[in-house]
């Protein structure tokens, strides 16, 4: 049996859908169990044992060669144009597609938290059913069911090891993930230097190139204060895989809603969750490793908040007190 899994993006995304390979592979041990997704994006999951195949859909040989394969069953955890493709691609193959909720985050974003959380009853029924359960749910035509052991994220022995070469002299640590798919997901520098400082203890930043100059304002602040801890900035200098290690390695991560998040989520790590302008009753709280521990943090009663599904490049009000009001 050969069976086709379809999600092209992003890393959070990604991670979430883990457990759909894993049950996958438990139901059918003898399956094939393939993937394809954008080639940005085919590293994500590298060593994990449920996959036998990774296709990059935008890479055009590839996708030749997948248009030449066959499959007994489509499973679609996109649901847009593209992914419609990879369907029409394998026409008249089995197929499921996951369900989305896009109505009820914009009824969430129109009537606002606020609002909604004075009637219970009526936030519960609106509240959007977790993504990775959303995953799970298109398995029923096989019978499968959730195992409850989380996410799966595989960070290799070779880069632990040297990734741990760089916290010599470092006692236990806590990671701060800087990074943010949009500005109103990321909390301002004056809130982490605050935070750190509260904290007391060691620390190293990860993120991405774009965050590289609020991390360096950062480092400079700090370092010019007479503090006894540690401070590590590591942001825009490992990659995807080595800054999972440096969570793996930690004490604890401190992340906004970003891919990090659910990586850490995947790693058992005890996470405190920042949220901005997106809230919890989108969906996107992942679940949890043995181990793991989810604490999370939130401006509740703000009128504006949610502004937007996803996120914006500015605070739309102007004045962010989906972060600035944040008491972490």
């Amino acid at each position: 049996m050969r069976i086709l899994v379809v999600r092209f993006s992003s890393i959070g995304d990604i991670v979430l859908t883990t457990p759909i390979f894993r049950l996958l592979k438990a139901r059918f041990p003898k399956a094939e169990i393939h993937w394809v997704t954008k080639g940005a994006f085919a590293s994500v999951l590298d060593g994990n044992l449920n996959i036998d195949r990774v296709w990059k859909w935008d890479d055009a040989e590839e996708r030749k060669e997948l248009k030449k394969s066959s499959f007994d069953f489509v499973v679609d955890l996109q649901k847009n144009a593209r992914s419609r493709q990879v369907k029409w691609m394998f026409f008249g193959t089995p197929n499921t597609t996951i369900s989305k909720q896009n109505f009820r985050k914009l009824i969430w974003v129109a009537f606002k938290q606020h609002r909604l959380k004075k009637c219970p009853w009526l936030a519960k029924v609106l509240e959007c059913r977790s993504f990775t359960n959303r995953c799970i749910d298109v398995l029923k035509v096989f019978g499968v069911e959730d195992d409850v052991q989380g996410l799966d994220f595989q960070v290799d022995t070779h880069t632990e090891k040297e990734v741990r070469n760089h916290f010599s002299g470092f006692s236990d640590f806590t990671c701060l993930s800087l990074g943010g798919s949009f500005f109103t997901k990321r909390l301002p520098l004056q809130k982490w230097q605050q935070l750190i400082v509260d904290l007391n203890c060691d620390v190293v930043m990860i993120g991405g190139s774009s965050d590289i100059s609020e991390a360096d304002a950062l480092e400079k602040a700090l370092l010019s204060s007479d503090f006894q801890f540690k401070v590590k900035n590591l942001v825009g200098k490992l990659s995807l895989k080595e800054s999972a290690a440096a969570v793996k390695l930690s004490a604890g991560v401190f992340t906004g809603d970003t891919g990090m998040l659910h990586i850490s989520a995947a790693l058992g790590k005890q996470v405190h969750l920042i949220w901005g302008n997106t809230i919890p009753e989108f969906g996107m709280v992942p679940p949890l490793k043995q181990g793991g521990e989810l604490l999370q943090n939130e401006v509740e009663g703000l009128s504006c908040r949610p502004c937007s599904k996803l996120g914006f490049d500015a605070c739309p009000k102007g004045h962010f007190n989906c972060m600035n009001n944040l008491q972490i």
